[in-house]
């Protein structure tokens, strides 16, 4: 595995155990270690910047979608800082902004 691809799955990761963290405290250290302060979150309901839009839409999914779990279903693909990854049926763009984090 390239060191890019390397990079991206771990960020994938990282982000993985925002949304799957159903503490609220674990969340926000959560989407603060995954996310740059300016990092975002993109898919077809959203489109938020920053870590508390983030923790809010994570929040607002746990909340319709109780015991919702995030499992990575496929390769990561990354272009220009911006990650498609499928998980499960549905898919997630995750946006990332230097650093290797998003």
């Amino acid at each position: 595995m390239s060191a890019p691809a390397h990079r991206q799955e771990d960020a994938v990761a990282r982000s993985f155990e925002a949304w799957n963290a159903e503490d609220p405290t674990a969340r926000t250290k959560a989407v603060a270690a995954a996310w740059a302060e300016d990092g975002g979150h993109t898919d077809p309901p959203a489109d938020v910047r920053g870590h508390e839009q983030i923790a809010a839409l994570i929040a607002a999914a746990r909340e319709r979608f109780p015991g919702l779990v995030f499992r990575l279903a496929g390769a990561v693909e990354g272009h220009h800082r911006a990650f498609l990854v499928g998980a499960g049926e549905r898919e997630r763009r995750l946006g990332a902004r230097g650093g290797g984090r998003m």
